[in-house]
């Protein structure tokens, strides 16, 4: 919808592209003023127009005002089963009743396990396992293994490949263009 829309108003400003959006999507008031916070107090990549989702169900995401979207995007790539999958829902529920959270100071029979089982499908030596959070820090951790091993700095990056949101990875990320320019060592 929005590439229609630029591609309808090619002569069109910015504020003006925005505006037919806005009037396709006619988001409400109380949407709006969503928008409006979220720019003014949120930190961080926005698509314009500033979609607001309340809820998900499977591959359709819900704004505040109740319409339908598909997610294309995988929630950012962690819900390849969908919003609300049924299954997940029941096991995280059963987890939530004995144990939700640990400190990565520590371990646990299942992290163990887990690891044990992806070092199996590791070629040669490979055999530890680094578990993290977010893919900034897989990333981070990926490129502290390639400098210690080879001693440089250089790293390849894909073009338009995101690879993370802090100092190290965007430096590599060329999402975001000029912005990232001064950020590599």
């Amino acid at each position: 919808m929005i590439e229609s829309i630029a591609t309808r108003f090619p002569e069109s400003s910015a504020a003006q592209k925005k505006n037919a959006v806005e009037k396709t999507f006619e988001f409400s008031n109380a949407h709006h003023d969503l928008m409006a916070r979220d720019a003014k107090h949120l930190l961080g990549w926005r698509y314009e127009p500033r979609v607001i989702f309340k809820g998900g169900k499977g591959v359709m995401l819900t704004d505040v005002d109740g319409n339908e979207y598909y997610d294309l995007t995988s929630g950012m790539m962690c819900m390849i089963l969908g919003h609300g999958h049924p299954e997940l829902t029941e096991t995280l529920k059963q987890q939530a009743t004995s144990f939700v959270h640990q400190s990565s100071w520590y371990s646990n029979p299942w992290l163990i396990e887990f690891a044990e089982l992806l070092g199996s499908t590791l070629p040669g030596d490979l055999k530890v396992i680094n578990f993290t959070v977010t893919g900034s820090e897989a990333n981070e951790v990926a490129m502290r293994v390639a400098h210690g091993v080879t001693g440089k700095y250089d790293i390849v990056s894909v073009i338009r490949g995101l690879h993370g949101g802090s100092l190290a990875a965007e430096s590599v990320t060329t999402v975001g263009g000029r912005e990232n320019a001064t950020l590599g060592p």
